[in-house]
């Protein structure tokens, strides 16, 4: 794939090299077509009982343990393919063709814009005020935008060394135009009063 490029969901974003498992895997596919050979004959003679049980078993064996090996190999070469895990947008593609890479490199950045959330932490002495379903503005001020929304999550863990909890906003983005790591604004309604009186300024006196 390339920089900028629209992907889906299962669609391969880079293949490593698997040279040497390919050849290991027709390298024994060329000793499984003979093991597979011999057991059969094997297992004729031995229907007419002829030879011994032990080379009819010593035939299986090779024969299935040569299918496992491939198995296994082919199991690996799938894991030679960086697949898709969601739809979104290559953002960047970090080693250049050639370079080596492990698990723990990063290869490709892929984003989607379409599942935003904003994400805060939350002093602990809101935490019986604070919950899903709260009341909440985000305001963006790079892009002089407001959102009004509710939380979605609100986490049941108290980071000890801030005294804070996590609580997750999910916003719709369908213009495309937040991106990840903005830094947002956050109001959060903490109190509502349920039995308030409203009088007119001009009659209070002091």
């Amino acid at each position: 794939v390339k920089e900028g490029q629209q992907v889906v969901a299962g669609q391969v974003l880079v293949q490593l090299d698997d040279s040497t498992i390919k050849r290991n895997i027709d390298e024994l596919n060329t000793q499984l077509a003979l093991a597979k050979t011999t057991f059969e004959r094997q297992k004729r003679l031995w229907a007419q009982k002829i030879g011994s049980e032990i080379q009819f078993l010593q035939a299986k064996t090779q024969k299935e343990s040569l299918e496992n090996n491939i198995a296994i190999l082919k199991s690996q070469a799938k894991k030679m393919k960086i697949i898709a895990p969601f739809n979104g947008i290559i953002d960047e593609i970090f080693p250049k063709t050639g370079e080596l890479t492990s698990p723990q490199t990063p290869v490709v950045r892929l984003i989607n814009l379409d599942k935003m959330y904003v994400e805060a932490e939350v002093s602990e002495k809101y935490i019986n005020s604070i919950k899903k379903g709260t009341e909440a503005i985000i305001e963006f001020e790079n892009y002089a935008t407001t959102i009004t929304s509710t939380v979605n999550q609100v986490a049941n863990y108290i980071d000890p060394n801030n005294r804070s909890f996590k609580i997750k906003i999910y916003i719709n983005n369908t213009n495309k135009k937040l991106k990840p790591n903005l830094i947002a604004n956050l109001k959060l309604n903490d109190f509502t009063a349920t039995n308030a009186l409203t009088i007119p300024s001009n009659i209070i006196q002091e």
